[in-house]
């Protein structure tokens, strides 16, 4: 299978995750915010390990510093879904996931210094170009009438984005010499010890989340069971796709993600919650032009 088809999956299965993310947060997480809903994602890395188990028994068999390696990865990997979490807890979610596309850069800087990736001038101009139509995405419109994008959100997009390329690039780094499914394995026990972590260390975290499982058990573990799976799914296909192509070049793919994103939400905010909350941005000319360059920098992959 092509690297594009394989790193197109992903985007579209985090774009549910986006849009369930964003109404958990308004329907039960409205007052406590989204300490719960870190800690709970970053714990739930636990469902991953007895399939990497089934699949490749011979988990031991990395080295410690592979090992260290993959668990630091994991790690970043919940520091990513932090800052993610607290970006969407006030903000849209499609401007949230458009800015987390400036991830991509990071992907090629981290991935010509750490793996010598090198991609050719057509990838770089087409990647841009598709990193450029998701900033367009992400632009508002003030009261004023002027276009702003405000500075705290660009911040914590920032560090969301640095700690997946960190992710990323650290993931590659072992599994294109180790076992796929025993990286998968350290990876997600490193995203769990760090729910641990703040399930022990933050009294905050750890009181909303019991309050979330107590008042909401049933519906939101439900809910929030799916998510994961949805968003774990995602992350071993994405790990496949950055084992074909540069890491930079799969990351970039990502872009297509907000246009899931908003046909998610619109769907959401009509059929499921009758129109009651917005969860969507309403289609205009700045979403139809964001959408075409994406498409062209897309297209420049294949046509030049």
């Amino acid at each position: 299978m092509h690297w594009f088809i394989v790193a197109l999956i992903p985007p579209l299965l985090w774009s549910l995750v986006n849009n369930i993310d964003k109404f958990l947060l308004s329907k039960y997480l409205r007052v406590e915010g989204p300490g719960a809903l870190i800690t709970f994602s970053s714990i739930a890395g636990v469902i991953v390990l007895p399939l990497a188990i089934f699949i490749s028994p011979n988990i031991g068999t990395l080295s410690l510093v592979h090992i260290l390696t993959l668990i630091t990865g994991g790690v970043f990997s919940g520091l990513a879904l932090y800052f993610y979490f607290i970006a969407i807890f006030d903000e849209d979610i499609s401007s949230v996931v458009a800015l987390i596309q400036i991830s991509p850069i990071f992907g090629f800087l981290l991935g010509y210094f750490f793996l010598g990736e090198i991609m050719s001038i057509k990838e770089v101009v087409a990647s841009f170009v598709i990193i450029f139509g998701a900033v367009v995405l992400s632009i508002e419109k003030s009261e004023s009438g002027k276009f702003i994008i405000k500075n705290k959100l660009i911040g914590t997009i920032l560090l969301s984005s640095l700690f997946f390329a960190l992710y990323d690039v650290l993931f590659k780094f072992v599994a294109i010499e180790e076992d796929f499914w025993a990286s998968i394995f350290w990876q997600n026990f490193g995203l769990f010890l760090l729910g641990i972590f703040f399930l022990v260390v933050s009294k905050k975290y750890r009181i909303q989340f019991m309050s979330l499982i107590q008042l909401n058990g049933k519906s939101i573990l439900t809910l929030n069971l799916l998510n994961e799976a949805l968003y774990l799914s995602g992350s071993i296909i994405f790990g496949y796709a950055t084992l074909l192509a540069p890491i930079g070049l799969v990351m970039t793919v990502g872009a297509y993600q907000p246009i899931f994103v908003m046909l998610g939400a619109y769907i959401l905010s009509r059929f499921v919650v009758g129109g009651k909350q917005s969860y969507y941005k309403t289609i205009n000319k700045q979403i139809i032009a964001g959408i075409g360059i994406i498409v062209l920098g897309s297209s420049l992959l294949y046509v030049l």
